[in-house]
């Protein structure tokens, strides 16, 4: 059988097979086979099939492939397979975010567009391999957007980078997550961020507030608006009322 060339690895949901430099096949999800190709730093995947057939086809076709790249060497069972360039960052990304697009919801796949966007792809750390950025870097980029930012951005910035890197070992690109375990470094603790000091409207302030907003907003937000300003509640709590939370006998 073919795949008795290669010695497998442990993957995320089953065996790699290392066919040459660049070039692999995997499972997904699924358990279907998949034929993984990098090529100056672009990623492609092409899904091929499920069970011994499909394995046997997506080794044959990375054969091929690695053939044409000439890259595909003789493997002598035991020995490891050359180890795949790890590209950058920046361009990892891309790929990351092409790639899960379709797991994703719309909502999802814009902010995750938005967070390359604005903050990691514009910094200069993300323009390093993926195997040469430490945590020192992670920690000073962070504390960087945390001084512009509230901690809930901060989180979500952090949570693209840490599935990034993710996908990185998963990709056998780099073996640890530098950002692991690291917002506690960054940001304090859940229940002492974001502490303000109250400033409420004085009551001359919420009539000129109440005043101005019959004239600019439509009936029901002047309604939610007097809501919030006579009893007291955040926007979201305000949003959340529903009929059956009010009493109509009192």
């Amino acid at each position: 059988m073919p795949w008795r060339k290669y010695t497998p690895k442990k993957g995320k949901h089953g065996p790699i097979y290392h066919i040459a430099r660049g070039v692999k096949v995997r499972q997904d999800e699924q358990r279907k086979w998949r034929l993984c190709v990098e090529k100056a730093g672009q990623r492609s995947k092409r899904t091929i099939g499920p069970g011994r057939d499909g394995l046997i086809k997506a080794i044959k076709a990375g054969e091929q492939i690695a053939a044409k790249l000439n890259h595909l060497a003789p493997t002598v069972p035991g020995q490891a397979t050359p180890r795949e360039t790890a590209s950058t960052f920046k361009a990892f990304s891309r790929q990351w975010h092409k790639d899960n697009a379709g797991r994703w919801t719309e909502a999802t796949i814009g902010r995750y567009e938005e967070i390359l966007r604005l903050y990691i792809h514009p910094s200069v750390i993300f323009e390093k391999r993926l195997d040469a950025i430490g945590r020192r870097d992670i920690k000073q980029f962070l504390r960087g957007v945390a001084r512009r930012r509230s901690p809930a951005t901060v989180e979500a910035v952090h949570g693209v980078i840490s599935g990034i890197f993710n996908e990185a070992i998963d990709e056998e690109l780099i073996t640890a997550n530098p950002s692991a375990g690291i917002l506690k470094t960054v940001l304090p603790p859940k229940n002492q961020r974001n502490l303000k000091a109250p400033d409420p409207f004085t009551l001359k302030e919420r009539d000129r507030f109440l005043a101005r907003a019959v004239t600019v907003a439509t009936p029901a937000e002047v309604m939610i608006l007097k809501v919030m300003a006579f009893a007291g509640l955040r926007l979201g709590e305000a949003l959340a009322l529903r009929d059956r939370h009010f009493n109509r006998e009192e």
